[in-house]
């Protein structure tokens, strides 16, 4: 399961999970809706993991819980309080652009693991605590299931709210291509809205993008498009184009 230190400093005080560096380079793509919301809008939205396509994804949460009567106990207020949002180590996945900017148009954003921490929980009025980040443990499936089957009560109850966060960032191997590493934000209040599945957190793009790189399959002219938009909204760092996909050059052979 990793090691979890608190990080305190006069900058960050955040939960980092699995001794991550807070200098480590991590990098999302964006489809193009949700990028733009985050600069021009100015707002992260973290999800509840609930909406994720892999079934294992917050197993913790799936349990049933029973009194020892028998009756079924509800815990959706508890998995409710969970948001959190992917991100990678890897900066230059054909598969990552593929999967997440399906309409060759999102982009790319960079940043570092403290700068993430640091956004979401300075700007929102929140407890720097109820922030976490880490590195994705994969595992083989029948190790996950293992792991899932010794749940208990203080699992569910922990108050440090870091369990369901740690229990978070196990995934099976089938997913290690992705190299995730995930921001997570877990506090008591956040489960009183059973409908919010998403939750944005006011953010500065200047201070916490380091670069903007779209879809190496994007149309030109839309990019130029985008690209005026974006720096008509403010933003100032680096914007550019993959050339993931851009024709080699070759020296010439002489027969």
């Amino acid at each position: 399961m990793g090691q979890e230190i608190e990080i305190i400093d006069d900058e960050v005080q955040a939960h980092f999970i699995q001794r991550i560096n807070p200098n480590t380079p991590i990098y999302r793509i964006f489809t193009l809706e949700r990028g733009l919301e985050a600069v021009i809008g100015k707002k992260l939205s973290l999800a509840r993991p609930h909406r994720w396509d892999d079934p294992y994804e917050n197993a913790l949460y799936q349990r049933k819980v029973h009194t020892t009567q028998g009756d079924e106990v509800s815990i959706d207020s508890l998995r409710n309080c969970l948001y959190a949002q992917c991100w990678t180590e890897d900066g230059n996945s054909d598969a990552l652009w593929r999967i997440y900017s399906p309409q060759k148009n999102g982009f790319r954003a960079t940043t570092t693991v403290g700068k993430l921490l640091k956004a979401i929980s300075e700007n929102n009025g929140i407890r720097k605590t109820d922030c976490s980040i880490g590195k994705v443990n994969y595992c083989h499936q029948e190790i996950v299931e293992e792991l899932f089957s010794r749940i208990d009560l203080y699992d569910f109850t922990d108050s440090t709210g870091l369990k369901p966060i740690k229990f978070l960032l196990i995934k099976r191997n089938a997913f290690q291509h992705e190299r995730e590493v995930r921001v997570a934000y877990n506090h008591p209040n956040s489960g009183v809205n059973p409908n919010g599945d998403f939750k944005s957190f006011d953010i500065n793009p200047n201070t916490l993008f380091d670069r903007l790189l779209f879809d190496p399959r994007i149309d030109a002219a839309e990019f130029a498009r985008l690209e005026n938009e974006i720096r008509q909204s403010g933003y100032i760092g680096e914007i550019g184009k993959s050339t993931l996909y851009g024709k080699p050059v070759f020296n010439s052979i002489t027969i």
